[in-house]
């Protein structure tokens, strides 16, 4: 995954998820139970998995220490989604949270910040050093 600082932006609530996996998806996609049968194929996963667990993890952490700076309740409307940029070389993975009492939505990419169109909707927007960006459980 991507090293870098962890780039935070709220916006008006995004309603189409076309493109993105809920989180629980990017975690642990269905093919993954496949593929235990081979043990060179197991050890892959878990790494895989390991990885993505920490990205997942420092994403909702940079999220959690900046929650007043960017007015997030701490609450969900549904799981996280993730998404991706297919024409952005390396990793580009993006984590998109909407908050349960309005909609507003939390966008969190680590390493560059999410392009958005010209004209669109900024309630605020904020940036955690990588080393500040605190680890938490992921409980839905």
């Amino acid at each position: 995954m991507s090293t870098g600082d962890w780039h935070i932006v709220s916006v008006p609530p995004i309603d189409n998820l076309e493109g993105m996996t809920p989180l629980s998806s990017y975690l642990f996609p269905t093919t993954a139970a496949r593929s235990l049968a081979d043990p060179g194929e197991a050890e892959y996963l878990i790494g895989e998995r390991k990885e993505r667990l920490e990205w997942a993890s420092g994403a909702l952490g940079a999220l959690k220490r900046v929650r007043s700076t960017v007015q997030w309740d701490g609450d969900f409307r549904h799981e996280p989604y993730v998404g991706a940029f297919p024409w952005w070389s390396g990793d580009a993975l993006y984590l998109m949270v909407k908050q349960d009492n309005n909609g507003t939505c939390f966008i969190v990419s680590q390493g560059f910040a999410i392009p958005l169109p010209p004209h669109a909707t900024v309630f605020a927007s904020t940036i955690v050093g990588e080393s500040h960006a605190e680890a938490i459980e992921l409980q839905f």
